[in-house]
Order: structure tokens, then C-alpha cells, then sequence
């Protein structure tokens, strides 16, 4: 097509590629798509929470599709068996169950039927995940009480799409001002972070990973300086909110406050 592939590549940090291509203007008005389905979920909409469990004995598949709903805000929990997640779904019920079809043990249909027996067919919305997309396959699995059907790979729209039809969410989206925190004002140069802590929140906040955030966080928990815990208190109040740019511009506003002990 007449155009130019590079790549610019560091060791040890990654990689990017870019190309350019030329191409004929386009003809006539361009009319933007105004259409809310292809709009950019960033996250949840204030006041809306989604306690999600994902249930998959393939654990790249749970990462992903954990970090999928974490980053949009959703309290993820995870199972990587049938007979783990009646367990999971014992200690608190979940909002909605994403359900892996075929795991060793326990299917998933076995497993839906199961947990329907016992809390009822609209207590806990539940998501099948599968590999086929094969409608007679699916009009079986249907049989068992599933309430929709994720695909994998997983696509980011259609895991939004599930939470906004089955449980009525609504989102926030990158073509709109983002909506004003809750969480109170602090005076970051009041606030210190261990350093052993600092370094995985960072991590974990640049992966909008809010389970790795709470894990981090837990050693702060007990600490006795009063400017531990305050910042303790602060992310607190962003991960509950999900809002994880405002803990990314916090951790690094310590650091700059020289906070880091």
C-alpha cells in the first residue's frame, strides 16, 4: 500500500510499532457515531457496584477476565473449580458468575444448575464462558440456566455489554467528563507509603488492578505512623470508588512529596 512499518524497541521495557500509510481524503461530510455501543466504557458509573465471580480452572483465563472487570470497577472474586466456587458463593453472593463451560471435575452446565437449585433462577445472574459459538451448543448450555454467553478471547465490549444487560449498570465513558470523586481531600505531603508497599501499588495500579491494590495495601494496615495511615485511609476510599487514576496521581504525588520511607 505504499506505506512504512517501524519499530522502536527497548530491552528490558518493550516494544511499539507504528506504520504510516497514505490514503485517499475522504469524500463528503464524515458523521460521527454517536451510537452508545461503540462508545469507550473508562469504569462503572458512580454509585453502581458489581460483585462478580470468575470461575475457570485456566488461571490466564481468570487473570484476564479479572482484570478486565477490575478495571472498570467491579469487586472480582475467583474460582478455579465448581467445587470452589459453591465455597465462594457460600461466604457472600455474587451479583453475577462468569461460568467456564468445560472444567475438570464439575462442568459448568452441572455447576449453573446446581447453584440455581439452591438460590433460585434470577438470584445471581450467571455468564457462560465458552470457546464454541455454535448455536446448537449454545441453546443446550441454555437448558442449564445460563443467562448469556461470553466468548473467549474475551472482548472488552461484550464483557460490558453482559453487566449492562443482566444487571442494568450504567457506565462512565471517555467521550464525557468524568464524573467528580467522592473521596475526601488530603494533604499529600501528610501522607507516607512504606517503600516495600509503594513499589506494588504502583505496579498494581498501573495494571487498574484492584485486587493487587488491596493486597499492597495490606501490610499498611497495622502500621502505627499517623502518615501511614492516613494515605492508608485515602486509597482506601479511591480503590472503593475504582477510580484508578486519581491512586495513580496520589502514589505519585508522594513520592514527589518525598513521602516513600
Amino acid at each position: 500500500m505504499g506505506g512504512e512499518v517501524k519499530l522502536e524497541s527497548t530491552p528490558g521495557k518493550g516494544s511499539r510499532f507504528h506504520f504510516e500509510v497514505e490514503l485517499p481524503p475522504a469524500q463528503g461530510q464524515v458523521v460521527a457515531n454517536k451510537g452508545g455501543e461503540n462508545r469507550e466504557v473508562t469504569r462503572l458509573s458512580a454509585g453502581c457496584r458489581v460483585n462478580a465471580l470468575v470461575v475457570d480452572d485456566n488461571q490466564n483465563n481468570r487473570d484476564v477476565l479479572s482484570q478486565l472487570l477490575e478495571a472498570i470497577g467491579c469487586r472480582v472474586r475467583v474460582a478455579e473449580s465448581a467445587a470452589e466456587a459453591f465455597d465462594r458463593v457460600k461466604e457472600e453472593l455474587p451479583d453475577i458468575i462468569f461460568m467456564d463451560i468445560r472444567m475438570p471435575g464439575m462442568t459448568g452446565d452441572v455447576a449453573t444448575r446446581r447453584i440455581i437449585a439452591e438460590h433460585g433462577p434470577d438470584k445471581i445472574k450467571i455468564v457462560a464462558i465458552t470457546a464454541s459459538v455454535l448455536e446448537h451448543e449454545k441453546a443446550g448450555h441454555m437448558s442449564a440456566g445460563f443467562h448469556n454467553f461470553l466468548s473467549k478471547p474475551f472482548r472488552f465490549p461484550d464483557v460490558c455489554a453482559s453487566l449492562k444487560q443482566l444487571l442494568r449498570v450504567e457506565f462512565e465513558y471517555a467521550d464525557e467528563p468524568a464524573a467528580p470523586t467522592t473521596a475526601a481531600a488530603v494533604d499529600v505531603a501528610k501522607c507516607a507509603i512504606p517503600s516495600a508497599a509503594w513499589v506494588p501499588l504502583k505496579e498494581a495500579a498501573d495494571r487498574y488492578s484492584l485486587t493487587g491494590l488491596k493486597k499492597a495495601m495490606e501490610p499498611m494496615e497495622n502500621d502505627g505512623d499517623a502518615a501511614v495511615r492516613m494515605a492508608t485511609g485515602h486509597l482506601k476510599r479511591l480503590v472503593q470508588e475504582g477510580d484508578m487514576d486519581q491512586i495513580g496521581t496520589f502514589l505519585d504525588q508522594v513520592k514527589e512529596k518525598g513521602g516513600v520511607k
